[in-house]
């Protein structure tokens, strides 16, 4: 069985820098090899969200927070400002959210409400 040269995958990425460097265009090197890049860090460090893209603007919904308590927030990025806003919150505290975005408007449905103990909800939400 023949051994595979231990510098194949120095030169499959040089090969790659190359490639990228002399015909991706718009493309980094990132997005061609898969790797994870630093983005700037959500505003509030929450679990279970929901998450869409509405209008190329990323959107996080609902969740739970640090504390550990069920929130409303709703916080959306611009991949072109590299910023995160915090935008109108839902109308009631929400985990576990689907979200979607469809027709220029973002849904937020069902997901569990806090109570106790949690319970599911068939509550549908729309933002605009």
């Amino acid at each position: 069985m023949k051994k595979r040269s231990q510098s194949a995958p120095l030169r499959l990425l040089f090969t790659l820098i190359l490639y990228a460097s002399l015909f991706s265009g718009s493309e980094t090197l990132a997005e061609i090899v898969g790797v994870w890049e630093d983005k700037a860090p959500l505003p509030t460090a929450r679990q279970e969200v929901g998450v869409a893209v509405l209008n190329d603007l990323l959107y996080v919904v609902g969740g739970i927070d640090s504390t550990p308590a069920v929130v409303d927030t709703v916080e959306r990025y611009d991949p072109d400002s590299k910023q995160w806003e915090t935008v109108a919150p839902l109308p009631a505290d929400l985990d576990h959210v689907a979200v979607v975005a469809a027709e220029d408007r973002l849904y937020a449905i069902g997901g569990l409400v806090f109570a106790s103990p949690q319970s599911a909800t068939n509550a549908v939400f729309s933002y605009q």
